[in-house]
């Protein structure tokens, strides 16, 4: 029977020893420095229940994830993140101390279509990330912004480019603004669109899929209520009237939506050095409410606790139109880009104080944390191959691969790498 070879899968890749070893030195110098902060190194088990990942990711991985039934029945998934995992290892243990630290280093998988705008990238990859558990503090923020820039300067990226927003920020001016839940996403969801579309084509999408009310819709409505007068089957007159008023929280009016979609176009627009980018927000928001005033605190507040890390600010970016494809951010996000020439990340980060409870946990744990992909790094470093001092025998008899063998052993025992080239 004639087998044909089995060829590796797309997107996936055999390692190279060369790169291992690069890859098990960066791990280490990192680990050892990120100890010396008081964080603890976890594992997590590389196949999870999918459901850890969906809960998660508000659905926003689904499409990524490598999904099977085990031979129990369970559906799993290989993980594509490390953070879901360290949450349940932050609830055995949060009793313990009120601030959880731990650092983790694993391979994460992520399927991306042929056609997609990931479709060059490796599905399997290494992260290496830090999490802190059981704080609120803005110099909890600042430790774990300190520490990613911090590690990369030690593995050698000494100029690293960081972007930096905060999503609580967002939601809560539009919350001011008072639109629809739906209607707060969209906003949030679609900033690269926001950016790059004309308001009215932004407004035809959202009226589109529902998020703006539209004539016919109100016609209907009123049609319902004038209806209840009539015949209601099981249902009560203050059921029906219950659910219309429900129905009509899903939907916004047009002038509040434009409003608030004015405000977002303008704000993620924002984005340059901290003084200027402050600026440019403190003139925006003095536009509106004064209730936005306050939202400018957070990064002055931020800058000063930086500073106390010995972290120079004048790689720092504050950029407004920074978001991120997970929806549980909920405060402090940030991008790292080794320089300012660079467009795709090689760190990210963020808080998601109101995972612990999107996850099944009862108590309120705050935590953030950031992952570097490492095998991006490495492709940056291109770390030079480190030559080992080695030994290499060949045997050239039969009679001699005693004295051969002999020799290989005592120079392995004195620390040298040593191999024999057998005679077949």
């Amino acid at each position: 029977m004639n087998f044909k070879p089995v060829n590796k899968l797309p997107n996936m890749e055999d390692i190279s020893s060369e790169i291992i070893q690069n890859r098990n030195r960066i791990l280490y110098e990192l680990g050892s420095f990120i100890n010396l902060y008081g964080y603890d190194q976890v594992e997590t088990p590389i196949i999870e229940e999918t459901e850890l990942f969906i809960r998660k990711s508000g659905g926003e991985l689904s499409n990524k994830l490598y999904s099977f039934v085990e031979p129990g029945g369970n559906n799993v998934s290989l993980r594509p993140e490390i953070t879901s995992g360290l949450v349940r290892t932050a609830n055995q243990k949060i009793n313990t101390s009120k601030n959880l630290r731990f650092y983790y280093s694993g391979p994460v998988f992520r399927y991306s279509p042929p056609d997609g705008i990931y479709a060059n990238k490796s599905r399997q990859y290494t992260q290496f990330g830090a999490e802190l558990f059981g704080s609120k503090s803005i110099h909890s923020d600042a430790e774990i912004l300190s520490i990613a820039i911090k590690g990369l300067n030690k593995i050698g990226i000494k100029n690293p480019k960081i972007c930096i927003f905060n999503m609580k920020i967002i939601n809560e001016i539009l919350s001011i603004f008072n639109i629809s839940d739906r209607g707060r996403l969209f906003l949030i969801k679609n900033v690269e669109i926001i950016k790059r579309l004309p308001n009215k084509e932004i407004l035809n999408k959202a009226k589109s899929i529902g998020i703006i009310k539209n004539n016919k819709i109100e016609k209907n409505k009123t049609h319902s209520k004038d209806s209840v007068n009539g015949l209601v089957g099981r249902r009560t007159k203050a059921d029906i009237l219950s659910r219309i008023k429900l129905k009509e929280t899903f939907f916004d009016e047009k002038e509040r939506f434009l409003s608030a979609l004015k405000f977002v176009k303008k704000m993620y627009a924002i984005s340059g050095t901290p003084d200027k980018s402050l600026s440019k927000f403190t003139k925006l928001i003095n536009n509106y409410d004064e209730e936005f005033k306050v939202f400018s605190n957070y990064f002055t507040d931020l800058l000063d606790a930086l500073k106390i890390e010995k972290i120079n600010i004048s790689n720092i970016i504050f950029d407004f139109g920074l978001s991120k494809s997970i929806s549980y951010y909920n405060g402090l996000i940030f991008d790292i880009f080794v320089n300012d020439k660079s467009f795709d990340s090689i760190a990210s980060g963020g808080r998601y104080d109101d995972l612990n409870k999107i996850l099944g946990y009862k108590n309120n744990l705050p935590a953030l944390g950031f992952a570097y992909n490492i095998d991006e790094i490495i492709k940056i470093l291109k770390i030079e191959e480190e030559k080992v001092s080695e030994k290499i025998l060949i045997q050239t008899n039969d009679n001699n691969i005693k004295e051969i063998i002999n020799k290989a052993n005592t120079a392995r025992e004195s620390g040298r790498r040593s191999y024999v080239e057998y005679i077949d």
